[in-house]
């Protein structure tokens, strides 16, 4: 009788933003196949945390939040998403 390996299901993350680039606002969607805390971040092109758009427990399933950006200058950010022990950093770029 041969044994059958577990399959191992390992969480994951998925985002994106859209539009993307954007002028003023944009809005990140992101899915999450378990509820975890979610800390979602903004940084610029050297690093600097310019927002924290959320800190919350948040339960599975598609998340979206808006992002406004008119009060930045133009260039190229950075979101990164920190779901339980998982992460995730996407770039946008805001055109003036």
């Amino acid at each position: 009788m041969a044994e059958q390996a577990e399959a191992v299901v390992r969480p994951k993350l998925s985002s994106r933003n859209d539009p993307n680039p954007f002028k003023t606002s944009t809005t990140i969607e992101y899915t999450l196949d378990q509820g975890a805390e979610v800390t979602n971040t903004v940084f610029n092109i050297i690093g600097n945390q310019v927002a924290v758009l959320q800190k919350e427990y948040l339960s599975a399933g598609t998340q979206a939040l808006k992002w406004d950006a008119a009060d930045l200058a133009a260039g190229v950010y950075f979101y990164r998403i920190q779901a339980g022990d998982l992460s995730e950093t996407r770039k946008m770029r805001l055109s003036k």
